[in-house]
């Protein structure tokens, strides 16, 4: 199911034919891609013991970041590859029972349709406000009204479906669960900030040192929240934790653009004889083209201005992050507490055994 949302959204994003419909189909996409990669870990969880867990969880995200650089190019292959031939199912899981209908009803379609709404308009205001159209816009208004409404409806949703919901409340009445949510909605706008920003001739320098930072902490909400969690509420923690990540990158992508966008605009509209939309919309790479040559280095220093005070942003999440991750309950991967989720150890012993 996770796969042919995504497959939906990558199609719609394809044939967009405006940038809203597009961000509509990048919505779409990011519901698919968050399943699949929730029901990698929730996989785990039912095949490695938990002490074990932290090394598999860290080689999916290692082979994440791999495969988001070569999926345009292998990535279909290698996986009917691994489904087909190396996919062995899990005798150790427990199946919930039901009807296949009664299984649908619970992925709360109406609940994702809402947020979808919600997060598109968000993220649609974000991108317009201040640089297309004015944040005193009927447009920017609008969608920001519409926001609002959807994301309280979703909200309202959710309480009532209580613990059938995508996010069960009891699952966040767990503080650990909470930071952990709050750390990978932090850690992943902080991670795709900088990717989004950072020009290429930089990436082999103080990338590198970011990359191995951002590689220690990412899958650490993962481990963190299966340290606390019972073995039944695994996978809607793993949906909770996936959710924020996913909305945490989708929304300081777009915070991030309209900071920069809007601090160059005021840099520009400073120097006299300037074409701001004209420079605006000519990106880095363009950047001096349009430029007269007693003007370039203005404009560079306007741009460098906005360039370094978006980063600001990625320092507030990674601050934010730190806190969230000092408030977790430190509890071991190597010794089992009672009722927490170790259904992997049978599992992963039988299959040693073969």
């Amino acid at each position: 199911m996770a796969v042919a949302i995504l497959e939906l959204g990558s199609t719609v994003s394809a044939a967009a034919p405006s940038s809203a419909a597009f961000i509509i189909g990048r919505a779409i996409s990011g519901c698919g891609a968050s399943g699949i990669v929730t029901g990698v870990f929730i996989a785990i969880a039912h095949s490695v013991p938990l002490h074990l867990r932290p090394i598999y969880n860290s080689t999916v995200g290692a082979l994440e970041c791999i495969a988001s650089i070569v999926a345009p190019v292998i990535g279909g292959g290698f996986t009917i590859v691994i489904l087909v031939f190396f996919f062995q199912d899990s005798k150790n899981q427990t199946i919930p029972k039901g009807s296949f209908v009664l299984k649908l009803k619970q992925l709360n379609f109406l609940h994702l349709f809402v947020f979808s709404i919600s997060i598109v308009c968000l993220l649609l205001a974000l991108e317009w406000g201040g640089a297309t159209y004015s944040w005193s816009s009927g447009r920017i208004i609008g969608l920001l009204v519409v926001f609002g409404v959807t994301f309280t409806a979703f909200v309202a949703l959710e309480t009532l479906r209580r613990d059938n919901a995508v996010i069960p409340p009891s699952i966040l009445s767990n503080k650990t669960m909470r930071l952990c949510v709050l750390y990978a909605f932090c850690a992943s706008a902080a991670f795709n900030l900088s990717d989004y920003f950072v020009r290429p001739s930089v990436w082999i320098g103080w990338q590198i040192m970011y990359g191995v930072g951002m590689g220690l902490a990412i899958p650490q909400p993962w481990s963190a929240s299966q340290t606390t969690l019972a073995a039944e509420d695994i996978p809607a923690g793993m949906t909770a934790i996936a959710f924020a990540i996913s909305t945490g990158a989708a929304l300081f992508i777009s915070i991030s653009q309209n900071i920069f966008t809007n601090l160059l605009r005021q840099g520009l509209s400073n120097i006299p004889d300037i074409d701001v939309d004209s420079i605006t919309k000519q990106g880095a790479t363009n950047l001096l083209k349009t430029v007269p040559a007693t003007q370039t280095s203005q404009v560079i220093d306007v741009y460098n201005f906005a360039v370094t005070r978006t980063f600001w942003s990625c320092v507030a999440v990674v601050c934010l992050g730190l806190v969230a991750a000092l408030g977790m309950d430190w509890n071991s991967v190597k010794t089992v507490s009672s009722g927490t989720g170790n259904d992997g150890e049978e599992e992963y012993n039988k299959r040693s055994q073969v």
